[in-house]
């Protein structure tokens, strides 16, 4: 799991300091950011809602304006990014969305 997690943080520019060591209970680090207690979830529904505050952000499951959908609206709609489709790849979106598949809360 936390290989995963390096590689979707390499690929957005970030180098962890020291690889994760989960036995020792050491923190996981990179760039000052501690992520030891962030899971890689599998997959993460993603809002295309141009225009929205909502667009490019998690999809809540609410209707618009307190969410992503528009009853109707075929072009305002949820998407999903599994975690297998994150890292082969060097284009922009792996920078701007597989970071959504980490969850720190």
């Amino acid at each position: 799991m936390w290989w995963k997690l390096t590689l979707i943080l390499a690929l957005t520019g970030c180098q962890p300091h020291s690889p994760p060591d989960e036995d020792s209970g050491e923190a996981t680090t990179v760039n000052g950011t501690d992520f030891s207690g962030c899971e890689l979830r599998e997959e993460v529904s993603i809002c295309h809602h141009p225009g929205t505050v909502f667009h490019d952000r998690e999809c809540n499951g609410e209707i618009y304006p307190k969410g992503c959908y528009v009853a109707g609206d075929e072009t305002a709609f949820c998407w999903t990014l599994r975690v297998e489709t994150c890292g082969d790849q060097s284009d922009e979106w792996e920078g701007r969305y597989c970071p959504m598949l980490i969850d720190c809360r």
